[in-house]
């Protein structure tokens, strides 16, 4: 059989039938594939495998309130010394217990609690602890922590000043002594009212334009500029980053 560029190539199958296929050996196109072809390729395309969606946590519940019976302690005394071991010993639950119950109670249980607080007589640490439990005690708390924000050493007065911050619901008298605290004073006393004002969060709105002054103010000690940062950020978020001057 002669050679050609183009030629035809016989390929003798079982039973001895011969199918000749063209082939292209030099120019020339080559002809098109049979429409009936197996190796026709695919034209389907397969769809990209979807990616999962990521799920956003559900943020944890807020944790109820501890319910105590209002019999649990015999007097504020009693419910004191309860705190006292319980802080001592980390116990949470007893000091949950012993500030709830201070939450139910009024008038007579802050006078008692404010008598430790004033009286310089009185051990430290149950002074620091009794201002604790003077913030339970709302409203009469709140009134007599106002009380005491001149006592001496200054470890008291921080107490009293992080106390006063953690009285619910917050009260404008509360409000406006933090913010003249957060003005004036030791940088310590300063500090510590920016880092109450931001504990009361939004009822302490008013406090915004004094916040954004001391953030702004650029021969101000760094740490009270961070803090009164936070504080904007929380009394008033959408103030937080705007016009900070570097």
């Amino acid at each position: 059989m002669s050679r050609s560029r183009t030629g035809t190539a016989w390929i003798t199958l079982v039973g001895g039938v011969s199918i000749g296929l063209s082939s292209t050996l030099g120019c020339g196109e080559a002809p098109a594939p049979s429409a009936n072809s197996s190796s026709r390729p695919s034209t389907t395309s397969k769809s990209p495998t979807p990616k999962p969606v990521a799920k956003t946590p559900a943020k944890p519940a807020a944790k109820p309130a501890a319910k105590v019976d209002p019999r649990a302690y015999a007097d504020p005394p009693q419910a004191l010394a309860a705190l006292v071991t319980g802080i001592r010993n980390n116990d949470i639950s007893v000091v949950a217990n012993a500030e709830a119950w201070f939450g139910l109670q009024g008038e007579a249980a802050a006078k008692h609690l404010a008598g430790i607080v004033k009286n310089p007589e009185s051990d430290l640490e149950l002074r620091l602890i009794a201002c604790r439990a003077l913030a339970r005690v709302n409203p009469h708390g709140g009134t007599e922590l106002l009380e005491c924000l001149s006592l001496e050493p200054d470890q008291l007065k921080l107490r009293v000043i992080e106390s006063l911050s953690r009285v619910k619901p917050s009260s404008s008298a509360i409000v406006g002594k933090l913010r003249e605290l957060a003005n004036e004073g030791d940088v310590q006393s300063r500090r510590f009212a920016l880092m109450g004002l931001a504990r009361i969060g939004p009822p302490a709105r008013a406090v915004a334009p004094d916040l954004q002054r001391i953030l702004n103010d650029t021969s101000a000690d760094e740490q009270l500029r961070g803090e009164a940062g936070k504080a904007l950020k929380a009394v008033d978020p959408r103030k937080g980053l705007m016009g900070v001057a570097k």
